[in-house]
């Protein structure tokens, strides 16, 4: 009796759980125009840490211009704004005219974007975010000298509940 109802109490378990792999956040982008709060908190930690090896020092007492590309528009605004910021906040100015600044900033972003992960029981879940950044980074002087030329990348998970 024992096995048999430790057998229905793993398929109940197992009936009732859900694999999901994917975040269908588009209905909301379209409704509200922004991704939800947890997708952009695990997108910003995985930017912020693909950055931190990034030595914007280089940019003191320097003129940039900064242009982002990516497969999508959705976010190189975003991801173009926190570039410019990070340089501003090194002692550089950032300049809309590319002829006019000393440097050139190039960001080709491969892949920015969060998905579902994990498995839903009822009683546990190990349902997370899990948000990547992957692009290019180069900085070319005027001349077109190359000044850097980084691949990015990092993983950063939110745990759903």
């Amino acid at each position: 009796m024992k096995y048999i109802f430790s057998i229905l109490v793993f398929l109940t378990l197992f009936g009732c759980s859900s694999n999901q792999v994917g975040f269908r956040s588009e209905i909301q982008y379209e409704v509200s125009g922004a991704r939800p709060r947890i997708e952009q908190r695990a997108l910003t930690y995985a930017m912020e840490s693909a950055f931190q090896n990034v030595n914007f020092k280089i940019f003191s007492d320097k003129t940039a211009f900064v242009e982002v590309q990516g497969l999508s528009d959705r976010d190189l605004e975003f991801v173009k704004i926190y570039i410019e910021n990070r340089i501003v906040a090194s002692g550089g100015r950032v300049f809309t005219d590319q002829d006019n600044a000393e440097y050139r900033v190039s960001m080709v972003l491969n892949v920015l974007g969060g998905d579902k992960v994990g498995t839903n029981y009822y009683i546990f879940s190990t349902e997370k975010l899990v948000g990547e950044f992957t692009g290019r980074f180069s900085v070319v002087t005027k001349e077109g000298e190359l000044i850097t030329n980084q691949l990015l990348s990092s993983e950063q998970s939110e745990k759903l509940r």
